[in-house]
């Protein structure tokens, strides 16, 4: 038979253990959300580069038309 000791320290035990649990989904999920904020950041620096790229040709194109 257990006594109340043993089984507060067996609980406090499980209770650690799921804290760290915890602690450690939110790390990865922390981790996967800087992930996807970079990646996220690339890819819009490359459709404002874009975007730029087609505004110089769009206004090249009208002052073409324009002569």
């Amino acid at each position: 038979m257990e006594t109340r000791g043993t089984e507060r320290q067996r609980d406090e035990a499980a209770r650690e253990k799921q804290r760290e649990r915890r602690q450690k989904a939110i790390a990865r999920a922390q981790a996967a959300l800087e992930e996807a904020e970079g990646e996220h950041d690339k890819k819009a620096a490359v459709i404002q580069a874009e975007a730029g790229v087609l505004k110089k040709r769009s206004r090249a194109e009208e002052a073409r038309w324009r002569k």
